[in-house]
């Protein structure tokens, strides 16, 4: 998990965001699934979830995409602290980070 803005945003993979204990101990508020091809996370009722399936490549909706990027800049701008995770936190995950915080 890489920390982006400090107590405020993280960039990371699938066993990132099941790491329930690390999340919490972050004060991590929200997670932002992209990863369609793993299953949901399990996270506890006071963490906000929500899963935007992506796959890596041009075949993705751009209501997906778009929604994703709000939701993201929305996040940071309330300064709820935030992970976004994909597969591997590689390529999806950073994308839509980078598209949100041009909107902030």
């Amino acid at each position: 998990m890489r920390e982006i803005l400090p107590n405020l945003l993280w960039i990371g993979n699938a066993h990132d965001a099941r790491d329930v204990k690390r999340v919490l101990d972050l004060a991590i508020a929200a997670v932002i699934d992209l990863a369609l091809e793993e299953p949901a996370v399990p996270l506890t009722r006071e963490i906000i979830y929500c899963r935007l399936p992506l796959i890596d490549g041009a075949e993705n909706q751009p209501v997906i995409l778009e929604t994703a990027v709000k939701t993201v800049a929305r996040l940071i701008s309330e300064e709820i602290p935030t992970l976004v995770a994909c597969s591997a936190g590689m390529s999806r995950s950073p994308a839509i980070v980078a598209a949100a915080l041009s909107q902030v």
